[in-house]
């Protein structure tokens, strides 16, 4: 069903801050893939281990990015986002542990080390200066296969020399990540509400920045975890919308939406809290409907979460700065653009020289009183140009008003978007939600919003859906019959 492609990952809720500790992972059981399921371009290898140490709220997926360190079983040392062979691999049924030198008295203090039944495999490699002095929870992740984890007092496999294992940790030593467990037994499933290019996605990555416990549900999420899972895709391919996009990676299951299909039966019976992000379906009751549908009431409180109207200063502060960031990138690469181009130009004017030179003596004697003072111009000109900074960059008195950051790819497809949204709604409780909260406007102000957010569009928009009445359709019968009449008599 695709899922054989995805990394999966996990870390644990306790950490290391000082202290010299280990845990252990056996490879039990590896998954067999076959090539027809595989396909030629998926990403490699198909049973895939990793583990090691990485900071809380850094990628499930160990080495796809910044804030972790581990090896994998086919020789691969990870280190804050970067990669190389150790040539050290590891198998099934192979007991490895590594351990992590968090000692600031020993002389390899800050370092990770792999074994392998009980032997070195690699000498002790320095953590990143990033990651030191920070506390770093044990983590592995992996692709077809099963695994078996030992976190507790005793190894499997005793290293030559005295080293305790992550559960017989001192106090001291240890940091507990946060706990958020809900008081009421019952996690969160929220549908943000937001109107389409209205801030919806950075009003979403803002509230998972101060929110980390929950986790997103979405076309783009999906979209990253494949990504850091190998999975290809061509530069050629373009993302529709924000809120689907492409899925054309190099693996029929994701444009079949069978990975997707996947995901919807097995995230509720994960306990955690989420965020459903489906800009176009959840402003449609009986998307919504069916959305919750997926969670049990007896299990999940279900809160509608409105984000719609003027936003807090908070929110327009941040557009204003990634407004600024932005004119900053293009005008730092105009700005390569042209130093660029007077290289080249200079590079032209030396090779003009070059050729000057080898002109019959006569004719360069008689033209060196001119040819100096040419120079000495263009050296003037020259300086005059080198010496100019570039003007600041602000913002103008139009970028300061808006409230959302204008983005090249649409939230929605506009089809999609014209077929839909004379349907739009405000959610009500009636439709299965256990509350509903609203963000940015109060309810009233909220729902006048959507509304004059709709009739504006109907003003501009083709109706996807517009079809002729029953009485034009009797008078163009009838036109038609009378109009073959006519050709008749003629």
């Amino acid at each position: 069903g695709g899922m054989q492609f995805l990394i999966a990952g996990a870390r644990a809720g306790t950490g290391l801050k000082a202290g010299r500790y280990m845990f252990e992972v056996k490879i039990l059981e590896t998954l067999s893939v076959s090539e027809q399921q595989w396909q030629r371009n998926a990403p490699k290898p198909k049973q895939l281990v990793r583990i090691g140490f990485s900071m809380a709220g850094s990628s499930l997926v160990l080495g796809s990015g910044e804030g972790g360190i581990g090896f994998d079983n086919e020789g691969l040392l990870m280190a804050d986002g970067k990669m190389s062979y150790t040539g050290h691999k590891f198998f099934k049924e192979q007991t490895v542990a590594v351990l992590l030198n968090l000692d600031s008295k020993s002389p390899n203090a800050n370092t990770i080390s792999l074994f392998r039944n009980g032997e070195r495999l690699t000498q002790p490699h320095p953590v990143p200066a990033s990651l030191q002095g920070k506390t770093l929870f044990p983590h592995i992740s992996f692709r077809n296969v099963s695994v078996q984890v030992n976190f507790g007092a005793e190894p499997l496999a005793p290293l030559p020399f005295t080293c305790r294992m992550l559960g017989a940790a001192a106090q001291a030593d240890t940091e507990s990540a946060p706990s958020h467990e809900p008081k009421d037994g019952k996690f969160e499933v929220l549908l943000p509400v937001c109107f389409p290019d209205e801030g919806s996605f950075d009003w979403l990555d803002g509230f998972l920045s101060k929110n980390p416990q929950y986790t997103e549900l979405s076309g783009r999420a999906l979209v990253e975890w494949a990504l850091k899972s190998g999975l290809y895709r061509g530069r050629s391919t373009l993302a529709s919308c924000n809120d689907r996009p492409s899925m054309e990676f190099e693996a029929r299951d994701f444009e079949d939406q069978m990975v997707q299909e996947k995901l919807q039966s097995i995230v509720p019976l994960l306990e955690r809290d989420y965020v459903v992000m489906e800009v176009k379906n959840n402003l449609l009751v009986e998307e919504r409907q069916k959305a919750l549908e997926r969670f049990s009431a007896n299990e999940f409180k279900r809160v509608a979460l409105v984000v719609m109207g003027e936003p807090p200063e908070e929110f327009k502060a941040r557009t204003r700065e990634h407004l600024l960031a932005e004119k900053r990138k293009a005008a730092a690469a105009a700005e390569g653009q042209r130093k660029k181009a007077r290289k080249t130009e200079g590079e032209a004017k030396e090779e003009a020289k070059d050729e000057a030179k080898e002109e019959p003596k006569a004719m360069e004697v008689d033209a060196e009183g001119a040819q100096k003072g040419e120079e000495k111009a263009e050296d003037a000109a020259e300086d005059e140009e080198m010496g100019e900074s570039a003007p600041p960059v602000e913002l103008t008195d139009e970028d300061k008003k808006l409230w959302f950051a204008p983005k090249a790819v649409p939230d929605v497809n506009e089809t999609a978007f014209s077929l839909a949204f004379c349907d739009f709604s405000i959610p009500e409780k009636s439709e299965g939600f256990d509350a509903i909260r609203f963000e940015w406007q109060k309810e009233a102000p909220a729902k006048e919003y959507l509304r004059v957010k709709v009739l504006d569009k109907k003003r501009t928009s083709r109706i996807e859906t517009l079809q002729p009445s029953q009485w034009f359709q009797e008078k163009w019968a009838n036109f038609k019959k009378l109009f073959a009449e006519w050709q008749k008599k003629q």
